[in-house]
């Protein structure tokens, strides 16, 4: 096998004891990696299909939100709902302005 710097220790060995002087957790790795072993029996064109299928559900959806979304517009596309006084263009540009003293915070005052 390899051998390091001084012909004696092998290349594997100086890296064992180089890691163990410097971060000795980097040895249980091998604990990370417990679930690779579980992984190589899933099979890649199943995780496709799966996938597949989520991506079709998320599009039916997005479709269901978007109808019940128009469901609550004008026909101008804003939304509309009675029971909110202010229309959503108001609530964004409504602001909440905010003063800092000595570490105290002011709501919409001073």
């Amino acid at each position: 096998g390899a051998k390091a710097f001084d012909k004696k220790t092998s290349v594997l060995a100086y890296l064992v004891r180089l890691i163990r002087k410097n971060d000795s957790e980097l040895l249980m790795f091998k604990d990370d990696v417990d679930s690779v072993g579980k992984a190589e029996n899933v099979m890649l064109d199943s995780l496709q299909g799966d996938l597949k299928q989520l991506v079709k559900e998320l599009e039916r959806v997005k479709e269901a939100a978007k109808k019940a979304g128009d469901q609550h517009r004008g026909e101008d596309g804003k939304l509309q709902n009675p029971k909110i006084k202010k229309t959503l263009a108001e609530l964004r540009e409504q602001k909440t302005f905010v003063r800092q003293v000595s570490g105290v915070k002011f709501y919409n005052q001073m």
